[in-house]
């Protein structure tokens, strides 16, 4: 019995990896000349900033506000998928996003000091027989269905007040900082997508740190 399970676990990791690989060659029809040039440029992984990238996620603006006795985030961003990235999506590959937000006490000779750190977390899925887009909130455990993709995009363009200390725990002869940035999570695609995700600029889909000085 323990045999025929095991290759029953077998046949269907076979054929999930079978079908990875056909959605995959559907969004890169050339894809073995894709693995073949690189393998000639191993070891030369790109060095451009996010921002040079007419791809990259723009964080339009974010600021800290005291609301009450709270002091809370409140940013706006600006999501531009590449044409690579919406037809893996529509084929049914699901697209993470994580937002790491730091606060953090700044010191002028020591490093800034840490102070709360945690991470947002989103996921935006197409699925075609329901014709709807699925927002999932990781971190919170929220799901969501959008019937367009900018909808869902919009979805998780949004920080609106997320609490972060209250103001008695701050030190009003102190300065602080806020630093956040959206990563697109690219180890979250499917295994063959990855290392082509890693060279195409049409997957840099990240942006560069933002800092909010209160």
């Amino acid at each position: 019995m323990g045999f025929i399970m095991q290759g029953c676990s077998s046949c269907r990791c076979g054929f999930i990896r079978a079908l990875h690989h056909k959605v995959i060659v559907g969004i890169y029809p050339h894809l073995h000349l894709v693995f073949g040039i690189l393998l000639s440029l191993t070891g030369f992984l790109p060095t451009m900033s996010w921002a040079d990238n007419e791809y990259a996620t723009i964080i339009k603006h974010a600021q800290i506000d005291l609301q009450g006795n709270e002091y809370v985030l409140n940013a706006e961003m600006d999501y531009h998928l590449s044409p690579v990235a919406k037809a893996a999506l529509l084929k049914g590959i699901a697209l993470s996003w994580t937002i790491p937000v730091v606060l953090q006490q700044r010191r002028d000779y020591l490093w800034n000091k840490d102070l709360l750190r945690f991470t947002l977390r989103y996921q935006v899925q197409y699925f075609a027989l329901l014709n709807v887009y699925r927002v999932k909130a990781e971190h919170s455990g929220q799901v969501n269905h959008f019937a367009t993709l900018a909808a869902a995009l919009n979805s998780i363009a949004v920080i609106n007040a997320l609490k972060l200390r209250d103001k008695n725990q701050l030190s009003a002869k102190q300065t602080y900082q806020v630093r956040l940035k959206v990563s697109f999570e690219r180890e979250a695609l499917p295994i063959p997508l990855r290392p082509i995700a890693y060279f195409d600029q049409q997957w840099y889909l990240s942006s560069d740190w933002f800092f909010c000085v209160f």
